[in-house]
């Protein structure tokens, strides 16, 4: 059983709230900084990509992929659906639903559907879970060790 301690869903709450009462990123309100033109993004624990080049949808989504080290989201359609820029046949979904998260479902549903292999990871039984093979449970916070 594995999920984070982040607290993202908290944290994504607050900033609803704050985003709600016209109270985000606003003088006298709550603001973002950065250090010059750099996200501090703390990724210190995560391995290195070995070929960020390969990372699909690169050249659409340059920024994200020269920030996040990784593929945006986006091009796995492509990827599967067309085998472009090069074919993807597994994935593993942690804690997200791509159905219910990203716009045009009908096209995340077969891309879904085309995939040899899936494992989906959460607590809930997403819309994604229907086309995975592999269904492991996720952790709450009770149950894991680091909220104590």
């Amino acid at each position: 059983l594995e999920y984070s301690n982040s607290g993202i869903q908290a944290i994504r709450a607050v900033f609803t709230i704050w985003a709600l009462a016209g109270q985000l990123d606003v003088p006298g309100g709550l603001c973002f900084s950065s250090l010059g033109n750099h996200f501090p993004i703390n990724r210190s624990g995560n391995v290195a990509n070995p070929d960020v080049n390969l990372a699909v949808a690169r050249d659409r989504f340059p920024l994200y992929t020269h920030y996040r080290d990784e593929s945006h989201a986006t091009g796995l359609i492509d990827a599967v659906l067309n085998e472009k820029p090069y074919p993807i046949r597994g994935l593993i979904v942690q804690g997200a639903s791509l159905l219910t998260s990203w716009p045009e479902t009908p096209v995340w549903e077969e891309t879904l559907g085309k995939l040899d292999f899936m494992v989906c990871i959460d607590r809930q039984l997403t819309a994604d879970a229907k086309y995975a093979d592999i269904l492991l449970p996720a952790a709450t916070m009770f149950e894991i060790d680091s909220y104590m």
